[in-house]
């Protein structure tokens, strides 16, 4: 493993012990939602403290926070994209915010050369400030040095993505021209693979409509899901796009049960992650057109198409190109 993946390879393996030692108690949805943001944000500012004060380059935090207090996806695209500069004792420190299609003007003027990293905190909250923190995890990708502002990144721009479960096997990392990699609890290091399955009829998918913006948009997703799941064995949702998305591989002889993740207008922080694992294993990745993802903003809604091989993306294709495009 490079210095990257060795520091969050140690972060993952704290983050995990320390929240499967936590006792709920009398506290309320929120509060215990709260609680965990707190330890995974401490574990997280230990470990990138590491990150900072080994590279040459300044490191970046970008979040992409639901504004929604629903629960629910839906709300007009009104998620915030904020930038901060990571410095060591003034986490909460933010630069700038910026919001949807904008850029920075002093981000823009600034010509130094900077790491981002795209972090979600806790994929999965709605589970997670239930309790259920089976299908719970924490999501980071980095891009490689680049003068770019917050507001034009591109997921072209990333280069590592990392998913952290909370329970499971270990850590999922994907990294561009690479294989897919399980970083096991006891230091086993695994390459990853996607199904074989070529039949629909013997395989599962993932389905999250949950990020459709309004009700009209996703009556006409639904109207494309129909002849789907009529093709498909069955669908799942475990309700955190991170863990969903591990689901897809399996490692030696195992042959994962999901095949695809299927998702509407879904938020860029939930792709980006994800985006080397899926190549990395072998899958294919486009938006319900078949068309490539890799120029849209982290701004942009994708409704996009993750699967284990040509044949079963090409099935999903064929339906889900019927939607009228957004």
């Amino acid at each position: 493993m490079n210095e990257m993946q060795t520091i969050i390879s140690e972060m993952g393996i704290d983050i995990r012990s320390r929240i499967l030692s936590l006792k709920r108690h009398s506290e309320t949805n929120k509060e215990w939602g709260q609680k965990l943001k707190a330890i995974v944000q401490y574990c997280l500012s230990c470990h990138l403290t590491r990150l900072v004060n080994r590279q040459q380059v300044p490191i970046y935090i970008v979040d992409m926070p639901y504004t929604a207090e629903t629960g629910s996806g839906r709300g007009g695209g009104q998620n915030l994209i904020t930038a901060q500069e990571f410095i060591p004792g003034q986490e909460n420190k933010i630069s700038e915010t910026v919001k949807i299609g904008e850029n920075i003007s002093d981000f823009a003027q600034d010509q130094t050369r900077k790491i981002y990293c795209l972090l979600d905190i806790i994929d999965g909250t709605w589970n997670a400030s239930c309790g259920l923190l089976f299908s719970c995890s924490t999501a980071l990708a980095f891009t490689a040095p680049t003068k770019r502002t917050p507001g034009n990144l591109t997921l072209a721009d990333f280069e590592y993505g990392f998913i952290i479960p909370y329970h499971g096997d270990g850590i999922y990392m994907g990294q561009s021209n690479y294989p897919t990699m399980l970083y096991s609890w006891d230091n086993l290091i695994l390459q990853l693979n996607m199904s074989p399955v070529k039949d629909p009829a013997k395989t599962r998918f993932i389905l999250d409509l949950f990020t459709e913006e309004h009700k009209d948009s996703l009556q006409k997703s639904i109207d494309v899901i129909g002849p789907v799941i009529y093709d498909w064995c069955d669908y799942g949702r475990f309700y955190g796009a991170g863990v969903e998305i591990t689901a897809l591989f399996g490692h030696y002889n195992i042959t994962p049960g999901f095949s695809a993740f299927v998702a509407a207008s879904e938020k860029m922080d939930n792709i980006v992650p994800a985006y080397h694992m899926i190549l990395g294993g072998g899958g294919i990745i486009s938006d319900w057109w078949g068309n490539p993802i890799t120029t849209k903003k982290l701004s942009d809604r994708v409704h996009v198409i993750m699967s284990a091989n040509a044949d079963l993306h090409a099935n999903l294709v064929q339906h889900l190109s019927k939607r009228s495009a957004p």
